[in-house]
Order: structure tokens, then sequence, then C-alpha cells
């Protein structure tokens, strides 16, 4: 039964003309702005390689908190419209367990949501590619650069956020909670961060960032431009 609801809810998405907006804004974005920062000259060439690891990574994570604000939308939507529509004390008289209804929706919207992630991703190859590795500030395509960075930093931060968010609506039952849910994790992350920062404890807020992002800076804080520019990020 999982598998059945896993496909009807895949299917349902694929026809939805938001899931291919997020995906085509978020590609573009990506796209013009890896463009323009490859393409552009007026600036000379500072010395730091634009698709090197790092760079991939933090501007890799900028977009990745702006597409945060879908996981609701997308996440929360595919167990609220059950709600929405009454059709859930239906659904519940069929025989499925609740193991199967929920995996198979969480699962479903959690695939087209990695999807809408990955678009970040290929829209960055794009962009550079259009320039050329001619570019000055730019080396030789490595896939494993790409690869590291949704399936180590993005993906476990994705399955965070996503749980959350399902979590929330279904107790809920109101998309809208789930929104509010990823504004609250977004400030009261960078709240703590700082009140903890503040004691300059490095090592500390490294290791209670749920989002990891503070570890990488621990484990980076020296990295000079060469390190940055050849080397891949830490585990």
């Amino acid at each position: 039964m999982f598998t059945t609801i896993y496909k009807n809810e895949l299917k349902y998405w694929l026809k939805q003309p938001a899931v291919y907006f997020y995906f085509i804004l978020f590609f573009g974005a990506a796209l013009v702005t890896m463009w323009g920062m490859s393409a552009e000259r007026d600036f000379g060439f500072t010395g730091e390689i634009l698709n090197s690891a790092s760079k991939i990574n933090r501007i890799g994570g900028r977009f990745f908190l702006v597409a945060l604000f879908v996981f609701p939308g997308v996440i929360g939507m595919s167990v609220f419209r059950d709600y929405k529509s009454k059709i859930h004390s239906i659904l519940y008289s069929y025989p499925f367990s609740k193991r199967d209804y929920l995996l198979g929706k969480f699962l479903s919207s959690f695939t087209i949501v990695s999807i809408i992630v990955l678009s970040i991703l290929l829209g960055m190859i794009m962009g550079f590619s259009l320039t050329g590795s001619a570019s000055e500030n730019l080396v030789v395509f490595d896939a494993r650069v790409y690869l590291q960075e949704f399936f180590v930093y993005m993906l476990p931060n994705m399955i965070f956020i996503s749980a959350i968010v399902f979590a929330v609506v279904t107790f809920t039952r109101n998309v809208y909670v789930g929104y509010i849910t990823v504004v609250l994790l977004i400030l009261l992350r960078k709240m703590f961060l700082s009140i903890l920062g503040s004691f300059d404890k490095d090592y500390l807020v490294a290791l209670l960032d749920p989002f990891g992002g503070e570890a990488l800076k621990f484990y980076t804080r020296f990295w000079t431009v060469l390190d940055q520019n050849q080397n891949y990020m830490p585990l």
C-alpha cells in the first residue's frame, strides 16, 4: 500500500504547475548568478576560484536558505490538503496503516523537494559552463564538488527541516504553521548562535548548530585562499 500511495502522490505533484515554477525559478536564479559572476571582468582576478568546493558551498547555502520556504508548500501541503478537503476521514477508513499513509505522503513530497533543490546545483553548473573554463576564475568541472554539496550538506538538512515541517502540519492541520516553523527555526538558530558566540565558545557553537554550517566554519577557519581553491569540504 505504501508504494501505491507514494506513486499516486508523486503523480499528483508532477501535474502541479507550481513544482515546475519552483524548479525553473531556482534553476534560472542560480544559472544567471553563476554566469554573471564567472563572466564578470571588472573586478579582476582575486585569486578565488568561483567553482571551488568552498565557494559552491557558500553560494549553494544561500540559495538553499531561500529554498526552505518552499518546503511547507510541498511537504506540509501533501498532508494538509487531505484535511482541507475533509477527505481524511474517508481515507482513514481504508485498509492501510498509519505508517504507509504518512511515509507515502512524506517521501513523495520529499522527492519533489529534492528535485527542486537539485535545480540549484544544476543551474550553477550550467551557469559556469556558459562562460567556459577559459575564465581565469574557473577550473575544470569536478562532479565530486556538487555531489558532496548535495548529499553531505543539503540532503541532511532537507531531511531535518522536512521532518519537522511535516510533523507540525500533521499535528496542527494547518499549513501556515509550517511556514511559521521555518521562520522560527531560522530566527532561533541565529539567536542561539549569537548568544553562544558572544561567549567565544566556537567549538560549542559548532557542536550545537543543527544545520552544520558553524561546524564547517570551525574546521575551515584557518584555510588560506589556496586551501579554499584546492580542498574539498571536510565531512
